[in-house]
């Protein structure tokens, strides 16, 4: 028996490269990879370990934009981090909803370079 998605917000598959910043200066951040989108988070794929409940920086690639977020890691398992996204800008916001709504229907993983067209 399947159990019901309560998700808050419509997710979309994505695969695409993130740099995630714990705290300022060097060998504080690494390059890990995101694989599902919303409003309101994001699910990190990271071989480093994300702490849990502590404000993480997560950089977008730098062709799109210079595009940032703040998450916080609330759960995990294995390598795979479920962050929520923390006070976003009302623009980035706007972006990430078209562009979920945009790709919600499909099954397969998408890229999301159009959310960063909208910045």
């Amino acid at each position: 028996m399947k159990s019901r998605d309560n998700r808050r917000f419509h997710r979309a598959s994505v695969d695409f490269p993130v740099t995630v910043e714990m705290d300022c200066g060097s060998g504080n951040h690494w390059v890990a990879r995101a694989l599902n989108v919303s409003v309101g988070g994001i699910l990190v794929w990271s071989t480093r370990s994300m702490r849990m409940n502590v404000p993480l920086v997560i950089h977008f690639p730098s062709e799109w934009i210079r595009a940032f977020a703040v998450i916080i890691a609330i759960r995990s398992e294995g390598y795979y981090y479920g962050c929520e996204f923390i006070n976003l800008s009302p623009k980035v916001v706007h972006a990430l909803s078209r562009t979920v709504d945009h790709y919600k229907h499909y099954q397969t993983t998408n890229q999301l370079s159009s959310v960063w067209q909208q910045l």
